[in-house]
């Protein structure tokens, strides 16, 4: 019996040490394009974190929870990834709620035109890539991911074995950004006027948007989070006129499971959006825009839920005003960046 034990004890650390050296491989091998975005949410403190954003581009270059943190005291992470969709930010969702229990989750709806639970593999891998392996991240690879391609989801090293001559110095260095998750976008993309469609002009909304909605609020009422649904305007005309009119259907889908919706299509004013002045590029808003949608937001939070009040945490305080302060560099450095390209 005790030889067993020994032999099993022996076979347990061999393959623990495998295990070790095939994920540090792996994360010099793999591609970390936005992996700033995901990665370092997990090194945040345990239930510090009072608002979660989750959604596509259009929610990461959109709001900036240093700003609401600066103007409002409130704590949020912005989960957003490139092209996410509305699939995987519930489970991005479900990822938040287990380690910072957060009181709203505000979910982005760009993607909700796509009739599929992922939009390319890359995009999917830029989300589960940045995951530790957990159920959560079991259930979205066997959800979303048909069985035959999901061994590059579990074991990533299968796809990025063969990237040895793409490596550089950063590939070497730890994945990091003092951002809260979110991009800052320097140039300014003088916009033309669009035309914004009345609420009534709407089309059917895909049946795995309105699937993963109702998941994302059943989840969220299981764990006594409120769930906002959000919108951020871009140039949806022309052959993109389908998009708005999408958009304009989850009105329907957020009034049948009493969910709050800011379209901000039909918030313009409110907003204070200048075409001029606020994009930084058709689809995606520049510093000035992503001040305006932040600070909107931000007051629309405190306004309608109550927050704890982190000025008594001296530590969480300091650190996030330090943040807010780098904020401050990097949007800057991103503005000198745009004038010089």
């Amino acid at each position: 019996m005790r030889v067993k034990l020994i032999y099993f004890l022996k076979g347990f650390f061999l393959l623990l040490i495998c295990f070790i050296f095939v994920n540090f491989i792996t994360y010099i091998l793999r591609d970390k394009q936005n992996a700033e975005y995901i990665y370092p949410f997990y090194e945040e403190p345990s239930d510090t974190i009072d608002v979660i954003f989750v959604g596509s581009s259009h929610m990461y270059r959109s709001v900036y929870p240093l700003e609401i943190w600066n103007t409002y005291g409130i704590t949020s992470w912005n989960l957003g990834s490139s092209e996410q969709s509305i699939a995987a930010s519930y489970y991005l969702m479900k990822e938040a709620i287990e380690r910072q229990h957060p009181k709203v989750i505000v979910m982005e709806m760009y993607m909700s035109f796509v009739d599929s639970k992922y939009y390319s593999y890359p995009r999917i891998h830029q989300i589960t890539d940045n995951m530790p392996l957990s159920l959560n991240k079991m259930e979205l690879i066997n959800d979303l991911i048909p069985f035959k391609d999901r061994l590059e989801f579990y074991f990533p090293i299968c796809k990025y074995h063969e990237r040895w001559e793409e490596l550089t110095t950063k590939d070497f260095q730890k994945i990091k950004r003092d951002s809260k998750g979110v991009e800052y976008g320097g140039e300014i993309f003088p916009y033309p006027d669009f035309e914004i469609l009345d609420k009534s002009q709407k089309a059917k909304v895909p049946d795995i948007t309105r699937e993963y909605i109702e998941k994302a609020k059943q989840l969220c009422d299981e764990n006594g989070i409120k769930l906002v649904l959000l919108t951020v305007p871009y140039l949806a005309t022309n052959e993109y006129k389908y998009r708005q009119e999408i958009l304009n259907g989850i009105y329907d889908i957020a009034n049948n499971l009493d969910i709050p919706y800011i379209n901000m299509f039909h918030e313009i004013e409110n907003v204070g959006f200048n075409y001029k002045t606020d994009f930084a590029e058709w689809q995606h808003l520049n510093i000035n825009g992503a001040k305006k949608v932040s600070t909107f937001l931000g007051r629309y939070l405190v306004e309608n839920y109550d927050f704890n009040d982190h000025a008594d945490n001296r530590q969480l305080s300091e650190l996030w005003n330090k943040s807010y302060e780098n904020s401050l560099i990097q949007q800057e450095n991103a503005k000198k960046a745009a004038q010089t390209n």
